[in-house]
């Protein structure tokens, strides 16, 4: 069996070795910062790209401190308000965090994670972690410890932390410029999440900011930015062309896929409970006799955090009707 104690999970994190973790988000490929042998390793397992920078996980704001250069009273607002929790907040990054980590990039994003376990791991390690999803590139994000183990067949050690309550990674955002003697800022959301911008900007609004949020690069300069992403093990349609029939459907996701048997997934009206069961609903489905999914977009489904479930929905899909 792959699952192991969180001591045990310290012993191999301080070998430099990797442990997938459990978050509120969803389970994360774990290495010490400190140790280059850990960090690729953690390329190599997810056989991820060396351009997709990896987010580091901090116990506190203090320990996240000392992954960055620069830290200025936007950071310090935001991260007091939603840590432990899924926002990840972009900075200049510090000397001893790698370039490997960063892929290359001058800034590194960092986040506190709202789970009890991994808060106690991070606080008795000697180095912060990164920790990308612990899974294959660009696959479904796992959400349980099973997911873990079928994803890599048993071969990664996994802390059992329960089920993710949130199911979506978190929120990325940059502070593009800040004006201190006027208490005004611009922000890029890099990545969609659960932290909302209506979040963000009501806290900063409480402080005295004011807050605008400005177009994200098209480059990649976070995780979760590239087109493809997040995929079942089966093709993924999304339907948003309410007129078509089920009949329909069928028809033309037959004229591009194979369509011998399909799963139609169906989420919550809820959107955070959508989310949480999102990615373990995908993996479900891909697990059948199914050759397809098809999940069809409800028009009612506009609040911020139903964008957020959209922007992991249309990365995944193989056709979008």
């Amino acid at each position: 069996m792959s699952i192991v104690t969180a001591t045990k999970a310290i012993e191999l994190l301080n070998s430099e070795k990797i442990v997938a973790l459990p978050t509120e988000t969803v389970y994360g490929l774990a290495g010490q910062v400190n140790s280059n042998k850990a960090i690729e390793s953690i390329f190599i397992t997810k056989k991820r790209p060396s351009f997709d920078p990896l987010i580091v996980h901090a116990a506190n704001i203090d320990q996240a401190k000392t992954c960055v250069s620069e830290w200025n009273p936007v950071l310090q607002i935001l991260a007091e308000e939603f840590w432990p929790g899924p926002l990840t907040l972009i900075a200049p990054k510090g000397p001893h965090i790698s370039d490997t980590i960063t892929a290359g990039l001058n800034t590194v994003g960092v986040r506190c994670p709202d789970h009890k376990v991994t808060l106690h791991i991070l606080k008795t390690l000697s180095a912060p972690i990164a920790a990308p999803s612990a899974n294959i590139f660009s696959r479904t994000s796992p959400t349980s410890a099973e997911h873990v183990e079928k994803e890599f067949s048993g071969m990664v050690p996994v802390v059992d932390g329960g089920s993710c309550h949130v199911g979506l990674e978190s929120t990325i955002c940059r502070v593009e410029n800040w004006d201190g003697n006027n208490y005004s800022c611009q922000l890029q959301i890099l990545r969609p999440g659960a932290v909302l911008s209506s979040d963000i900007k009501k806290t900063l609004s409480n402080k005295g900011w004011s807050t605008e949020f400005v177009s994200a690069d098209i480059q990649i300069t976070a995780p979760g930015q590239l087109k493809v992403h997040y995929r079942p093990a089966i093709p993924l349609v999304l339907v948003k062309t309410l007129s078509l029939s089920d009949e329909k459907v069928l028809q033309k996701t037959s004229e591009k896929l194979n369509v011998k048997n399909a799963a139609w997934l169906q989420l919550n009206d809820h959107p955070a409970l959508a989310a949480r069961r999102l990615y373990s609903q995908l993996r479900e489905l891909g697990q059948g006799s199914a050759t397809v999914i098809i999940c069809r977009w409800s028009p009612q489904w506009t609040s911020e955090l139903w964008q957020s479930i959209d922007d992991r929905l249309s990365r995944a899909a193989h056709l979008i009707i």
